[in-house]
C-alpha cells in the first residue's frame, strides 16, 4: 500500500507530502487537518500582528499556559474539577502552538532561536501535562512513565530525522497533536470513571501502542 507522509520544512515554513512505499493508513496523524485549523485562525493571527506579539512571545505563553496548569493538578482537591479544563487548555494550546507559525509567515519573523524554542517548549508542556497524570492515574506508574520516554523518543527521533534529511516528520498515530486528543479524552474518563482501573488499563496500553508506532513509523523516513 502506498500513503503519504507528511513533512514541514522548518526553514521554508512549506508542507511537503511524499509519498513512501509500505506506509499504512495507520500513520495517519489529526496533524494533517492543520492547515484547515490555520484557515480559521487567520482572524487570530491578525489580531496578534496588530498588538505586536513575536511568535517567540506565543510560543513561550503556550508553554507558560501549560506548565501552570500541570501545577495545578498537583494541588490536592483541585485536581478532579480542573481535568474537565483540560480538553480546552488543550485545543488553546493546539491553536498558539499553530499561531506563532503563522505570525512568524506573515512577518517574516524567522530565527533559529524561533525554532529551537519551538521545540524546546513543545517538550516542556508535554513533559509537565503527562507528569501531572502521573499522581492521578489508578495504574501502576511504570506504564504511564514509559508512555512518557516513549512520547518524547518520537521528538527525538523526529530531529535527528530532520537533522538527516532536511525535513521535519509529523507523522503519527502519536504525533502532538495526537497526544493532545489522548489527554483531553483521558481526563474525561478520569473525570466520570475514576474507579473502573481496567479500562485505563486498556487506554494507556493503546497509548504504548500508538507510541511505539509512531517511533517507527518516524524511523522509516531516515533514508
Amino acid at each position: 500500500m502506498t500513503a503519504c507522509a507528511l513533512f514541514a520544512c522548518e526553514n521554508t515554513c512549506q508542507i511537503k507530502i511524499i509519498c513512501i512505499e509500505g506506509v499504512n493508513s495507520l500513520n495517519i496523524s489529526t496533524y494533517s487537518l492543520k492547515p484547515r485549523f490555520q484557515q480559521l485562525l487567520t482572524p487570530c493571527r491578525d489580531w496578534l500582528i496588530r498588538l505586536g506579539f513575536t511568535p517567540n512571545q506565543v510560543t513561550l505563553f503556550t508553554c507558560c499556559l501549560c506548565v501552570i496548569y500541570a501545577g495545578i493538578l498537583f494541588i490536592p482537591n483541585t485536581t478532579a474539577f480542573f481535568l474537565l479544563f483540560l480538553p480546552i487548555l488543550l485545543f488553546v494550546r493546539m491553536a498558539f502552538n499553530a499561531l506563532d507559525g503563522m505570525v512568524a509567515s506573515a512577518t517574516n519573523n524567522y530565527s533559529a532561536t524561533g525554532s529551537v524554542l519551538n521545540e524546546l517548549c513543545d517538550v516542556i508542556s508535554d513533559l509537565a501535562l503527562f507528569s501531572a497524570f502521573a499522581l492521578i492515574l489508578p495504574i501502576p506508574l511504570w506504564s504511564w512513565w514509559l508512555l512518557i520516554v516513549l512520547s518524547l523518543l518520537s521528538e527525538f527521533v523526529a530531529l535527528a530525522v530532520y537533522q538527516a534529511t532536511g525535513v521535519r516528520p509529523f507523522s503519527g498515530p502519536f504525533g502532538k497533536s495526537d497526544r493532545a486528543l489522548y489527554l483531553g479524552v483521558l481526563a474525561i474518563l478520569l473525570f466520570f470513571y475514576p474507579d473502573i482501573f481496567v479500562l485505563f488499563y486498556i487506554y494507556i496500553t493503546g497509548g504504548l501502542i500508538l507510541a511505539l508506532m509512531t517511533v517507527w513509523n518516524r524511523l522509516k523516513l531516515a533514508k
